[in-house]
């Protein structure tokens, strides 16, 4: 096609001619545009499906993960309980129990860094605990008599009970919340002679299971009774968020962690399909597109001529907000480019008509063109295809580029759309 720069064709005057192609040919159009449409929602459906499973899936990984780290956590600081209340259970009577005491506990705490502090109790008193600094203010006190029934119950339940009893999060005597598991001392003829404790401040514990570092997550720690412990209220009241849960088996106890993406499941979801759905809407322009090219004429000769300057080409060109372009495959000569790619390259039209696009330096390197051509040569269609388009002032725009194969005049040429 040989024009001025400017200059625009003039439509045909064939008969059974309006807008640029007949009757038949809009119907083929619309029927390619539905059954792309079509594809392209069953595609969206399935995509969602399988991007709601990763999404699941990733949040109970990061769930998971939380809860096995602070059960562990838990575990760690409380496993050394039975070993203090064995040894209350043997050095009892000596009248040097509270020096053997912070000696033997000095040891177990050296290598269980992060417990407030060790403790043991005779008739529900706290007689003795150390690290003492910064923990004065719990010694003396008696559980028995305090206001709270909760702690009465639960030192009622450690006498009784031959295993672990948990206690908390509740308000320390000596400040700031903690839990603070406890173990009957009993003697050789099992009679109980005190109660072993040991207090674990919450706050540090959960900062090294990482409650409230998990990135993208909203999250909760309720106990049995859905009871806020830490993290977001919302997500603990919100009975209709449906979150991925965890649970953290503890001595006496059950506490489960909540999840759910920052945002809420569908905000989340809808953001990771939009790459996808905006790729389905170009592969519905490109199908119409390309139906609309392709069905004017249907001998090949006709669709060779009107690739090359038929009106109805013209004016696709025209109405396509995204630059269009047409090349020879095998060695990237332009035949037609639309204004769109004009404006898009910074170049005129007439300076790229029969110029090869390798030689306007369009693409970064000769072997960037042959991926793009080794790619579309092997399905005759390329999607989304990731392009650095350098520009004559230096500048370089990332495109996205879509094509098809198509034959002109029994030669191999791509037919592109270009998104900036």
């Amino acid at each position: 096609m040989n024009r001025s720069p400017g200059s625009t064709t003039q439509p045909p005057r064939g008969e059974g001619r309006r807008g640029g192609a007949g009757f038949s040919g809009w119907r083929t159009v619309l029927t390619a545009t539905m059954l792309a449409t079509a594809g392209a929602a069953v595609a969206d459906r399935w995509y969602g499906g399988i991007r709601e499973e990763v999404l699941v899936q990733s949040v109970r990984s990061e769930i998971v993960t939380t809860a096995v780290a602070l059960q562990s956590s838990l575990s760690t600081r409380m496993g050394i309980l039975r070993g203090a209340a064995s040894f209350l259970s043997m050095h009892w009577n000596r009248p040097d129990l509270e020096i053997e005491f912070e000696t033997y506990v000095s040891a177990l705490l050296q290598e269980n860094p992060g417990v407030r502090t060790v403790q043991f109790l005779r008739d529900g008193i706290i007689v003795h605990t150390w690290p003492m600094t910064g923990n004065e203010a719990a010694v003396g006190r008696s559980l028995r008599d305090d206001p709270r029934l909760i702690l009465r119950e639960d030192i009622a339940r450690a006498v009784a009970s031959r295993r672990i009893t948990l206690s908390g999060p509740l308000e320390l005597y000596q400040g700031g919340a903690g839990i603070v598991s406890r173990l009957a001392v009993r003697s050789t003829t099992d009679s109980v002679l005190g109660v072993a404790a040991v207090v674990v401040d919450l706050a540090p514990v959960l900062a090294e299971a990482g409650i409230a570092t998990v990135p993208d997550l909203t999250i909760a720690l309720v106990d049995s009774a859905g009871t806020l412990l830490a993290g977001d209220a919302g997500l603990a009241a919100n009975s209709r968020a449906a979150p991925v849960r965890a649970l953290i088996e503890l001595p006496d106890r059950q506490w489960t962690i909540l999840g759910i993406p920052t945002g809420g499941w569908d905000a989340t979801l809808a953001a990771r399909r939009t790459p996808m759905r905006l790729a389905l809407g170009g592969l519905i322009l490109l199908a119409s597109g390309l139906a609309y090219v392709l069905v004017g004429r249907r001998e090949a000769r006709a669709e060779a001529e009107r690739l090359r300057g038929e009106e109805k080409f013209v004016r696709l060109f025209a109405m396509t907000p995204d630059g269009v372009a047409v090349t020879r495959l095998h060695d990237g000569i332009m035949l037609e480019v639309n204004d769109s790619f004009v404006q898009l390259t910074g170049l005129p039209r007439v300076a790229m008509i029969g110029r090869s696009s390798i030689d306007m330096g369009f693409w970064p390197t000769t072997a960037d063109r042959e991926a793009m051509v080794t790619a579309i040569s092997r399905d005759g269609t390329l999607a989304n295809y990731a392009v650095a388009l350098n520009r004559p002032d230096g500048s370089v725009r990332e495109t996205r580029l879509s094509g098809r194969v198509v034959e002109i005049d029994g030669e191999q040429c791509v037919l592109m759309i270009i998104r900036d």
